[in-house]
C-alpha cells in the first residue's frame, strides 16, 4: 500500500456527532487526485452498510469493518427477534469472524428505552471500532477508509431533526388509526 502523507495530513479532523467540514462525496472526489487505482477502489467501496458482494483484500480496514459490521447487525437482529418472540428466518448474513464484545452490546441495545438511545449506543460502538481500526494506520489507504466511515457516520447524524422525527411518528400513528377505522 502506498503512503499518502500530504493528503492525509491535509484532511480536517472529525469529531463524533459534529458537522464535518467536507462531505463524503467531496472526500472521495479528492481521493481521485491522490490515490492509486487499487486504493481508490478500496475507499470508494467501503460503506456503512456491509454487503457480501464486495470482496475487500484480507486484513485491510475495509475488510475488518465489513466483517465487524455484519456481526453487529446479526447480533442486533437476533436480540430483537428474541425480544419480539420471532424467528430470524434467514435475515442475517454469514459471519466470518466472532466478536465476543458484541453479545453484551446487543443486549444493551435491545434494552434501550427508545430508538434514538439505541441508535446512539450502536454508533458509539461503531466509532470505537473505527478508532481501533485506525490504530497504526496514519498515512495509508486504511486510514482513508476509516476516515470515510467516520464521515458517513457524521453525515448520518446531520440528517436527524426532531421536527422530522415527530412528523414521521405522527404519520405512523395516523396510518395505524386510519387502518383500524
Amino acid at each position: 500500500m502506498a503512503e499518502y502523507y500530504y493528503f492525509v495530513s491535509s484532511l480536517p479532523m472529525l469529531e463524533k456527532y459534529a458537522e464535518p467540514f467536507l462531505s463524503t462525496e467531496q472526500f472521495v472526489v479528492s481521493c481521485e487526485d491522490w490515490l492509486s487505482a487499487d486504493d481508490l477502489s478500496l475507499v470508494q467501496n467501503v460503506e456503512l452498510v456491509p454487503t457480501q458482494d464486495k470482496n475487500f483484500p484480507s486484513g485491510t480496514a475495509a475488510a475488518k469493518w465489513n466483517e465487524w459490521e455484519i456481526s453487529l447487525r446479526n447480533k442486533i437482529a437476533k436480540a430483537r427477534a428474541g425480544k419480539l418472540n420471532r424467528e430470524l428466518e434467514g435475515n442475517t448474513l454469514p459471519e466470518t469472524d466472532c466478536f465476543s464484545e458484541l453479545d453484551r452490546a446487543a443486549q444493551e441495545i435491545a434494552a434501550a428505552h427508545n430508538p434514538l438511545e439505541a441508535e446512539k449506543i450502536i454508533d458509539n460502538l461503531r466509532w470505537s471500532k473505527i478508532e481501533d481500526l485506525e490504530a497504526c494506520h496514519n498515512f495509508d489507504a486504511d486510514k482513508l477508509c476509516v476516515y470515510k466511515i467516520k464521515l458517513m457516520l457524521c453525515e448520518k447524524w446531520l440528517e436527524r431533526e426532531e421536527s422530522k422525527g415527530i412528523e414521521k411518528f405522527n404519520n405512523v400513528i395516523d396510518s395505524i388509526y386510519s387502518e383500524e377505522a
